[in-house]
């Protein structure tokens, strides 16, 4: 029997001995193994390392156990030293008969399968293996070692009590009796599910960085000694070339020849240096490899020094940039077509960021500035760009700054005087519009700036040739109307002056001279439409009316030439009737001139409602609309801008003035007149006047039958700076008995009127002038005559019959209006209208 040292040294040797094998076989699971054969692939390091020591420990655990058995056969052998020695393992032990059963075991086989020692002896050992390892006849492992075989590193599992399987390494090693005969089988169990969790986590990481390397989106390839010695799928698919092709090939035959030796003495490099035992930081670089087919295709590689089969390698992440690098070159060429198209603009192109920050100018901008970009990039647009507006040379607001704030795509303009580094000054039209990204958010703005100086120059020069022409168009007219009816005129008077001295019939020469004084008048009222600031004299009137008179009037009484259609319930006007009138006379003979007399004339009015959005340039509401049309000839195009200038017309005999009286009295009325011309489809005029509410309103009275005459002479004061004038209405009042007193201006008609309010005889009627150059003039001797005398009976008289006093006489303190030119007959209805209404 064995002394107490020598067994407790045995105990120690087989401990040691196990928790060395442990320790193997948990180190030997570790995941310390290389990248590069994760990638290379071939059996994995850990089950190389793994049989190797696990080998050789139970190797000696077994030869261990064999000199345990060996002691025990001598005559100080004890079944107690073999206990003893068990219990000290902190490996799964038992003891088995030949027949398989358990004669003892250890704590740590009972702690592994869940119960006290007293449990497992005496009970066959199969019963504690589990069902799977019993159909695979691992219960007749002691048979199989008492026949002589040898049991090592067998996997078996054993069941734990609560029905888990524990997986082990068994290994068994028969106890020889004192006959030499195997006496009892010593099995070893060494529980190994640790080192199976962390062997198939390590075998799930290692399929993972397989997976993910060869499913990368980018080229990636090991290079060792300037061979490829592993490539991924997306390396072979982006090169062309096979995975077999590849892998083995000269990393210099891939290479760009421009960059070949750049490469290639990079990489040569980098592998001395690791091999010299340096640390080799990773690297970026730009590259160019040439693909199976031959183009060049542009890469960007990320280098990092690896080891692979314990020499230093190169593990390279490609990334194909051909198509960016293109992208690059082709925005490249853009930005240059656009310098150059930028170049060659006349116009100033200034171009800011969100921030309204200057970032990029012309150098049409700079000329017009007079700075070059380099000084106001980066500046803010307001400090850059000031324009001043050109009647009050205040600074314009910036007008970029609000829309960029609130990124609205918007567009715009504005002009303004521009003034410019040397002082000069220059009229400029500024347009800006964003610049958006493709997700329509606004990334800053571009203001076009055009120098208009010269063009309004030239405009400016083309109008004032215009209004020349025009003024002697009107002129020379005017002086033709006014010579023919001048000749006639004094024709006639030479003519009853010759009668007089006859005795021939002088009446009739006077009335012949009087009708041509009555033609110069009507030419003058023509023409006073044409002056500024004339308001007609309006009232209500009825259209259908007016426009039946007028047919009558146009066409001499011919009025089966007009087709008339007039609208139902049409809207009721307030007009100047005389001007309206002459109006539409103008629109109808004009169209039945046309025609040659041949064609009837369409007359249409009807009610028209415009709203805001109507492309006519006039106020939304209601309107009367009258169209004259005829189907004559047509219009040419480069005669319809001119057709409403004075005096100017196509026709022999046509005076030039029907249609620009027409349009002037339709713009005074606050309407709107149009023509078009189109062939085949005639020529239409086309008349927009504005309706009044339908309220009643007091008409102005007229002198009628039952109208009172006036009753005994008038005290008369007339008012007028015209001698001539004074003398001839002095004796047109005095053949008609009343009694007549002549001021020269307004002070001295108030002086007059004055002192005869003093003397008890106030003027029954008083006749002033509108203007008076140098002097009082009727309104303002008017106001005071009217705050002296609030009873006076006022009546303004004027060659001016466009003044805005003559269109509302009644609002300025006057009583009646009279125009001059006046006859016999106009005077005296003027004065029975004041009269009468006294």
């Amino acid at each position: 029997m064995l002394d107490r040292h020598k067994m407790a040294l045995l105990g120690a040797i087989v401990a040691v001995g196990a928790w060395l094998l442990s320790a193997a076989i948990a180190s030997a699971y570790t995941p310390d193994v290389s990248f590069a054969k994760l990638l290379v692939g071939g059996e994995p390091a850990h089950g190389v390392i793994i049989r190797l020591l696990t080998v050789a420990l139970l190797v000696a655990l077994g030869l261990l156990g064999h000199m345990v058995c060996q002691a025990l056969q001598r005559p100080r052998g004890s079944q107690k030293a073999l206990e003893a020695l068990m219990e000290a393992s902190p490996t799964g032990m038992m003891l088995v008969s030949p027949q398989c059963m358990v004669l003892h075991t250890n704590s740590a086989m009972a702690q592994m399968l869940g119960i006290n020692t007293a449990e497992i002896v005496k009970r066959r050992c199969d019963e504690l293996m589990s069902e799977d390892m019993c159909s695979r006849d691992h219960h007749c492992t002691v048979e199989r070692v008492v026949n002589g075989e040898v049991v090592l590193l067998e996997e078996a599992n054993v069941s734990h009590s609560s029905g888990r399987q524990i997986p082990c390494l068994l290994s068994a090693t028969p106890v020889p009796g004192f006959d030499g005969s195997p006496e009892a089988v010593l099995q070893s169990f060494h529980d190994i599910s640790e080192s199976q969790r962390m062997q198939e986590a390590l075998a799930e990481s290692e399929y993972r960085y397989r997976s993910l390397v060869e499913s990368a989106p980018i080229s990636i390839v090991i290079i060792q000694d300037g061979v490829v010695r592993y490539a991924n799928s997306q390396a072979a698919e982006t090169s062309g070339y096979s995975h077999k092709q590849l892998v083995g090939s000269d990393i210099a035959q891939h290479l760009a020849p421009d960059l070949k030796e750049d490469v290639l003495q990079l990489h040569q490099q980098r592998m001395a240096r690791a091999a010299a035992g340096e640390k080799v930081q990773p690297q970026m670089l730009s590259a160019a490899v040439i693909a199976a087919g031959g183009s060049r295709q542009e890469v960007e590689v990320a280098s990092v020094v690896i080891t692979h089969d314990d020499q230093p390698a190169e593990l390279l992440a490609i990334r194909d940039t051909t198509a960016a690098r293109r992208a690059e070159w082709a925005l490249a060429a853009e930005k240059e077509r656009l310098q150059v198209t930028l170049r060659g603009l006349s116009e100033g192109v200034i171009t800011v960021d969100t921030d309204g920050r200057v970032i990029l100018m012309n150098c049409a901008a700079e000329k017009l500035l007079g700075k070059p970009q380099s000084d106001v990039l980066n500046q803010p647009l307001a400090d850059v760009l000031t324009l001043q507006d050109a009647q009050t040379s205040e600074p314009l607001p910036d007008s970029s700054q609000p829309w960029l704030r609130r990124g609205v795509v918007t567009n715009g303009s504005y002009m303004g005087v521009l003034v410019t580094r040397d002082g000069s000054e220059r009229t400029v039209t500024a347009t800006y519009a964003p610049v958006s990204a493709p997700d329509s958010q606004v990334i800053g703005a571009v203001v076009m700036l055009r120098d208009i100086t010269a063009q309004q120059r030239q405009d400016q020069e083309q109008r004032r040739i215009e209004t020349l022409e025009a003024i002697g168009l009107l002129a020379g007219g005017i002086a033709h109307d006014f010579n023919n009816l001048l000749t006639g005129f004094f024709g006639n008077m030479t003519l009853a002056r010759l009668a007089l001295n006859s005795g021939g019939d002088v009446e009739k020469r006077l009335a012949a001279a009087e009708q041509s004084l009555g033609r110069a008048r009507e030419l003058t009222e023509r023409l006073l439409t044409f002056s500024s600031g004339g308001k007609p004299v309006r009232s209500r009137i009825s259209l259908a009316t007016l426009l039946e008179e007028a047919v009558v009037t146009a066409l001499d009484g011919g009025s089966e030439s007009c087709r008339l259609k007039l609208g139902e319930g049409l809207w009721p006007l307030k007009a100047d009737e005389g001007q309206l009138r002459q109006a539409i006379v103008s629109l109808l003979r004009n169209a039945y001139e046309a025609t040659a007399g041949n064609q009837q004339v369409t007359v249409v009015a009807d009610n028209l409602s415009l709203d805001e959005d109507d492309p006519l340039p006039l106020s939304s509401g209601d309107y009367v609309r009258i169209s004259v049309s005829n189907y004559g000839p047509t219009i040419p195009r480069d005669v319809l801008p001119r057709i409403f200038e004075p005096y100017f017309t196509t026709k022999s005999g046509g005076t030039g003035l029907g249609l620009p009286v027409a349009f002037s009295i339709v713009r005074r009325h606050d309407g709107h007149l149009e023509i078009e011309s189109q062939e085949g489809h005639g020529t239409s005029v086309h008349m927009y006047l504005p309706v009044v509410k339908r309220t009643a309103e007091p008409q102005p009275q007229t002198p009628t039958a039952s109208s009172p005459a006036i009753r005994g002479p008038l005290r008369i004061l007339i008012m007028d700076d015209e001698e001539l004038i004074r003398t001839a209405l002095t004796a047109l009042l005095e053949e008609l008995g009343h009694e007549v007193m002549q001021a020269a201006d307004g002070a001295a008609a108030l002086a007059m009127y004055r002192e005869a309010m003093d003397a008890g005889q106030s003027f029954s009627l008083v006749i002033m002038d509108l203007t008076v150059p140098g002097g009082m003039g009727g309104r303002e001797a008017a106001g005071r005559l009217r705050r002296m005398d609030p009873a006076a009976r006022i009546i303004v008289s004027s060659g001016y019959s466009t003044d805005p006093i003559m269109g509302a006489y009644s609002e300025y303190g006057f009583d009646g209006v009279i125009a001059k030119p006046y006859r016999l007959e106009d005077l005296q209805d003027a004065l029975m209208m004041v009269m009468a209404g006294s």
